[in-house]
């Protein structure tokens, strides 16, 4: 029994040293974990507040209302100095393996100084080619990192919409099996990416107004859609494609 009175108690010492070990170990994980999200949060706020006015810049560049789309790329350029200045040098550990981190972040930057420039000189176009390639460098940079943000949802609803775009003009031959077939592949494709849309948005997008007027738009415009494909009826086709692409781009506008 002397032995047991000994052995008990030396083994529960052990185990608590053992679950003490364990639950600082835990913890360091932990925090560790939080401090690289928090960290990737912080750059994702950072891009997106550029962001936001890029689109913007986009968006008035397209309609040719030059004297914003200068001020949204000042405001911008000044966003991104910030991203440049607080992360060139200190690259967020989700994005530890990224080879080309600093020179897509100076890229950027080049790009928005360049898109002013044109302005400055009245060439338009250069400035919307400037800045239009910026959208595609954010998304590769974080696909080549395996993350995801709602901004990346709304380049796929983007670049399913410009697919079915090629037949917006003239008369489609709906009497073809072939266009048909295409067009209902690509619709399928639009529909279910404006849906995963209103599925993975933020909560605050997916209880905003606009944004559920926008996606119920979508909805019916792919039900038009199909309707026009089975009725053959180019008009209501072409119309709709209009329509959808209206809804893709307020939703890059306002939420992408």
């Amino acid at each position: 029994m002397s032995h047991a009175r000994d052995y008990y108690p030396a083994m529960r010492a052990t185990w608590r040293r053992t679950i003490r070990r364990v639950a600082i170990a835990a913890s360091v994980l932990l925090l560790a974990g939080m401090a690289h999200a928090g960290e990737l949060a912080n750059f994702n706020g950072a891009v997106a507040a550029a962001y936001a006015h890029y689109r913007g810049a986009i968006s008035y560049l397209r309609t040719g209302n030059v004297a914003l789309a200068a001020f949204e790329l000042d405001d911008m350029a000044a966003k991104w100095r910030d991203v440049t200045a607080n992360y060139s040098d200190a690259t967020p550990d989700a994005f530890a393996d990224e080879t080309a981190w600093a020179p897509t972040l100076r890229s950027i930057g080049t790009r928005i100084d360049q898109a002013l420039a044109a302005i400055d000189a009245g060439q338009v176009e250069a400035a919307l080619e400037a800045i239009a390639p910026i959208r595609d460098e954010l998304a590769d940079l974080r696909e080549r990192n395996g993350i995801t943000v709602f901004s990346d949802r709304v380049n796929e609803v983007s670049a399913a919409m410009e697919a079915l775009w090629v037949y917006r003009h003239g008369e489609p031959d709906l009497a073809s099996a072939e266009v048909t077939r295409d067009i209902a592949a690509k619709t399928a494709v639009l529909a279910y990416l404006f849906g995963r849309c209103r599925e993975q948005a933020p909560a605050a997008v997916r209880e905003d107004a606009a944004f559920i007027r926008m996606i119920d738009g979508s909805e019916e415009g792919i039900k038009r859609m199909w309707r026009a494909l089975d009725e053959r009826d180019q008009s209501l086709l072409v119309n709709t494609l209009r329509e959808l692409r209206s809804f893709e781009q307020i939703l890059f506008l306002r939420f992408g």
